[in-house]
């Protein structure tokens, strides 16, 4: 195993982990990947303490996320666990859209590439109903073209997954001062 792990990072492979393993050191692996190491990691507020201030005027507001994968839901919800923010999740496209016609929301964080509706369409159902609701793109996909789709859906702002803390603060200050 040692030989393959080390053959693995000569070809470029972040981390590598040997069967068998368990839930909780995927976890691990995946966060540290993703520079959050559990062990030692910073809480999301300290990695963008450049926005400190500004996330004391944030507090209490409530954004929708509406991302199919459970793993990169857990990731938002630890990227913004000390900022006070209360988030509401929604699996899909059409859950979101029900969702947002039933409370109110502050900002939506819309995966673009979901299962029964997609955040395109979801985008566009959402702005027909409020044309003021803030809604920002997620997606893995970064070219021009696919920022300029967002766009055109309706989407206020496109951020890049793996999703960056300091971007996201950003795009959250953003919207919401």
């Amino acid at each position: 195993n040692e030989d393959v792990a080390q053959e693995a990072k000569e070809f470029g492979v972040l981390s590598f982990i040997s069967k068998p393993y368990t839930y909780s050191t995927l976890f691990d692996e995946i966060m540290e990947v993703l520079g959050k190491d559990i062990r030692t990691r910073k809480s999301g507020t300290e990695k963008g303490l450049k926005y400190k201030d500004e996330l004391e005027l944030i507090k209490g507001a409530k954004i929708l996320v509406a991302e199919d994968n459970k793993m990169n839901q857990m990731v938002l919800s630890m990227l913004v666990e000390d900022t006070q923010l209360e988030l509401d999740f929604a699996d899909d496209g059409l859950i979101a859209v029900e969702k947002f016609k039933n409370s109110k929301y502050d900002l939506i964080l819309m995966d673009v590439q979901m299962p029964n509706m997609n955040g395109y369409d979801a985008t566009e159902a959402i702005k027909v109903i409020n044309s003021d609701a803030v809604i920002v793109g997620l997606s893995v996909n970064v070219m021009q073209e696919d920022v300029t789709k967002a766009m055109n859906s309706g989407m206020d702002d496109y951020l890049a997954k793996p999703i960056e803390v300091e971007k996201l603060y950003g795009v959250l200050v953003k919207y919401l001062t």
